[in-house]
């Protein structure tokens, strides 16, 4: 359970079922055993459109169109000027305030540049839950840190789902979840999970080393 503006990380190997927990929240197909609710009620009550407009979803094979970065990230919802300027801010995705058209598939931007426009998109509607799957992936970890940062502070009665392979993606989440072979081996925050998840703490030891001489309070 996760109480409104907590953020939760989902990290495990490949195939472990992380993306498929997101496609139950998403309502991408139905679950027949156990339930899932927000606030008290269960969302199999909700109408579909009605629980996904709450949600800000940015997936790891989303859409950028052949548009302009305000296309892309308004997608048809008629944000403000305000709100489509502070979603790039939240983003880190001030670089697309230039007015500039996007080829199919966003091939004249960067990786990094096209995550943060589409997190900037799952934003801009100002959602009640913001799931992040793998969506920072091609970011440095200067960049993702003032993200992470950005996020906190201004989404702060947002809740957040972040899934991600790399432990410093997660490791700053209220609480984390370790999946293996569909199911949920250890919970927890970063620093019980480095106590009692053998997978999380050889993970963290191999990634973590690599990142030697980058410190976070910088």
């Amino acid at each position: 359970s996760l109480n409104k503006g907590e953020s939760l990380g989902i990290i495990g190997p490949t195939g472990a079922g992380k993306t498929t927990l997101i496609n139950l929240l998403m309502r991408f197909y139905e679950f027949e055993q156990g339930h899932i609710f927000i606030y008290g009620q269960n969302i199999q009550d909700l109408a579909i459109d009605q629980w996904r407009s709450r949600v800000g979803l940015v997936l790891q094979a989303d859409v950028i169109f052949s548009s302009s970065f305000r296309y892309n990230v308004d997608f048809g919802r008629s944000i403000s000027d305000e709100d489509f300027t502070s979603a790039l801010k939240i983003a880190s995705a001030e670089f697309a305030l230039e007015e500039k058209d996007l080829s199919a598939k966003g091939k004249n931007i960067s990786g990094g540049q096209k995550q943060r426009i589409m997190i900037a998109r799952a934003i801009a509607s100002k959602p009640d839950l913001l799931i992040l799957d793998d969506s920072s992936s091609a970011l440095d970890y200067v960049t993702e840190k003032a993200l992470r940062d950005h996020l906190a502070s201004n989404l702060k009665e947002t809740t957040k789902i972040t899934i991600s392979s790399r432990v410093a993606s997660i490791m700053h989440c209220d609480k984390i979840i370790v999946l293996e072979d569909g199911a949920i081996s250890a919970c927890g925050n970063h620093q019980e999970l480095m106590q009692k998840s053998s997978y999380y703490r050889i993970l963290a030891a191999i990634q973590l080393d690599a990142m030697v001489g980058v410190d976070d309070d910088e």
